[in-house]
């Protein structure tokens, strides 16, 4: 007996598989809003377990953490397949700004202990960890175990003030590249305050003269007024010697 053909599967076109990525895209950046709504507002058991685990990442960050995965699920369900990053010196001005803030805290939260006395990273993991044993949001873990590794780092290099002073100038970098301001704009930006400042410190010119002039002409009186003394008490003397 002949065996009956089983019927062909039909290949999907690539009009349906494009269609299926879409949906997939959508549904798993609606999977993301509603991930980051849970952890950032600590519903519930989930929530609590969400909110540990970015602040495992970033520390006492992550509420920015939740909801940039929250803009970045917004993100997929509007542009879905035509979801790419164009603007790479922004997207890492935002980073170094970010990592400057986990320094920041870090040194916060470590800056009345001396790190000598105690292991930075290990005791970044004990903190975290007894919030998440209890299932609970409540202990201050700085910038997280991201800011523990950087700030290991800068403290070995530099120190406590150093780690202040490195953090400061990501800051800056960050500023610098998230404005998209060009490097030529920069050096004439800060050409133009150096100026600005000499001038300040220099004081207006006629101004200066001014002020010169009076300061001479007091220096004048005064030297007057001290030799006026001078012949008075001359005057005095002889007016005595001649009675």
């Amino acid at each position: 007996m002949a065996k009956k053909k089983r019927p062909a599967k039909k290949r999907k076109t690539k009009k349906q598989q494009l269609q299926e990525e879409k949906l997939t895209l959508i549904g798993l950046g609606l999977a993301f809003i509603l991930f980051a709504f849970v952890g950032l507002f600590k519903l519930g058991f989930l929530g609590n377990l969400i909110a540990n685990g970015f602040r495992v990442i970033g520390g006492n960050t992550y509420p920015l953490l939740t909801m940039a995965l929250a803009i970045y699920g917004a993100f997929l369900v509007i542009k879905n397949t035509n979801a790419t990053i164009q603007n790479f010196r922004r997207l890492s001005g935002l980073l170094l700004m970010y990592l400057a803030v986990l320094i920041f805290l870090h040194s916060q939260l470590f800056g009345k202990v001396q790190p000598e006395e105690l292991t930075i990273i290990p005791t970044t993991w004990h903190l975290l960890l007894s919030d998440i044993k209890v299932n609970q949001v409540t202990q201050n873990v700085g910038g997280g175990m991201i800011g523990a590794l950087l700030y290991q780092g800068t403290y070995f290099l530099v120190s406590q003030i150093g780690s202040y002073v490195i953090a400061f100038f990501l800051l800056i970098s960050g500023g610098f590249l998230f404005s998209t301001i060009k490097t030529h704009e920069l050096i004439e930006f800060l050409s133009q305050v150096k100026e600005k400042m000499k001038k300040m410190l220099e004081g207006n010119p006629d101004k200066k003269a001014y002020r010169q002039l009076q300061k001479a002409e007091k220096k004048e009186a005064k030297k007057a007024a001290k030799e006026a003394k001078k012949e008075a008490e001359r005057a005095a003397i002889l007016a005595e010697i001649q009675q």
